[in-house]
């Protein structure tokens, strides 16, 4: 059996992982540039803490839209090694990233990111909010 067998069929899904991953991180780089007045690269970040559109879902919704793109070009050219590397070496080392990215946060914005950690997730969205939250909507 061939490598490009195991994933063989996967294009539609790869597509529309691809294509997903791509929105999602199209619409929260619009996000920093107009809520939160400044970019994703590190020498301009954003100067307002933005929570809403896709950061009301996940903390790290640009991570989460490189990871969906990641998994749907594996499945779409049927690069096996391409999904192996997502699974065992992008998320390894993302997490880090990630864990520094929110040290930073907090110093920045304090408890208002403080609060925003505790509400939301920070890659994969709930299926269902939290009781306490319902009960304040």
């Amino acid at each position: 059996m061939k490598v490009s067998d195991v994933l063989k069929g996967g294009e539609l899904l790869g597509g529309l992982l691809l294509l997903a991953g791509l929105v999602l991180a199209s619409w929260c780089a619009i996000l920093f540039l107009t809520l939160g007045r400044g970019t994703p690269a590190i020498i301009h970040p954003p100067e307002k803490l933005v929570v809403s559109g896709p950061y009301g879902f996940v903390r790290n919704p640009m991570m989460t839209g490189a990871f969906l793109m990641l998994l749907g070009e594996a499945l779409l050219f049927g690069f096996l090694l391409l999904l192996l590397f997502v699974f065992f070496i992008a998320l390894p080392v993302g997490y880090p990233l990630i864990r520094y990215e929110e040290e930073e946060l907090e110093e920045r914005f304090g408890d208002s990111y403080r609060e925003y950690k505790k509400r939301v997730p920070r890659l994969l969205p709930r299926l269902r909010r939290r009781d306490e939250e319902r009960e304040t909507l």
